[in-house]
């Protein structure tokens, strides 16, 4: 394999959402097409060389597989061979899963305009910072707006955070987020709406944080796996601080 191909960077699909495949099996030959062993699959991320799959079918090492790669346009699929290079289980274990993930690499690049053209469908995760996920709630106001709404924070980076709210909403707008950090202290961010999609529990929206609030973001990125996993040393000290005053309460009925 070249060293390009090697390099080549490798996006995540935004959200829960996931762009659709057809995989043709059995080698891949001039006749792959003609025979009936196609396979509905799902890409999870990608590169112009390569991607990663999650498919109900679990594929053997080394497959050679045909993918057919919708476009956002009306153009038609990309056809392009691959080869699987490795298959795992989604989940804990295989008794567990019903889904399993394969990693591709394609026998040539994909169209040099294909991730850009994914990426303007809102589709596409081409953020630089690394994302953290974290499920907590938050506070929300459009700008020039007075009205005050919750929203759950689905992900966050030094650049931008991912929420998810019960109302769809326009790419663009301007937004005022307020974290309350479970004390006396709370982040107020400003950002601007860059993609939204429809999820199971409302709308996913990813915001682009704008530069004046970056720190304070920053900061709350690198604290919050930390404050989660305090999170049950906490509830366990009050657990204990109550057991010992009603033990104090049950000494005195006692002895006194």
């Amino acid at each position: 394999m070249s060293q390009s191909r090697r390099k080549a960077k490798r996006h995540e699909i935004a959200g829960d959402q996931r762009i659709d495949v057809q995989i043709f099996r059995n080698g891949c030959d001039s006749d792959c097409r003609d025979n009936n062993d196609i396979v509905a699959a799902e890409i999870v991320d990608i590169s112009l060389t390569g991607l990663k799959l999650e498919s109900a079918t679990a594929f053997e090492f080394e497959e050679k597989i045909l993918l057919s790669i919708p476009r956002t346009s009306s153009e038609k699929p990309i056809e392009i061979p691959a080869q699987v290079r490795w298959v795992q289980p989604v989940g804990n274990s295989k008794k567990t899963s019903g889904a399993w993930a394969a990693g591709c690499l394609l026998e040539e690049s994909l169209p040099t305009d294909y991730i850009d053209e994914i990426s303007a469908s809102g589709m596409l995760d081409r953020r630089v910072a690394p994302r953290v996920r974290i499920k907590k709630e938050a506070t929300a106001r459009w700008e020039m707006s007075q009205e005050d709404f919750v929203v759950q924070i689905h992900d966050i980076s030094t650049t931008g955070i991912g929420i998810v709210m019960p109302k769809d909403c326009d790419v663009g707008k301007r937004i005022r987020i307020e974290i309350d950090k479970g004390t006396s202290e709370h982040i107020l961010l400003t950002g601007k709406t860059v993609r939204h999609n429809l999820v199971e529990d409302g709308i996913f929206v990813g915001c682009e944080i704008a530069p004046g609030s970056a720190d304070s973001l920053s900061e709350f990125a690198l604290e919050g796996p930390a404050l989660t996993q305090e999170s049950p040393g906490r509830y366990q000290t009050l657990i204990f601080s109550g057991l010992s005053l009603l033990l104090v309460m049950i000494v005195r009925q006692v002895f006194f």
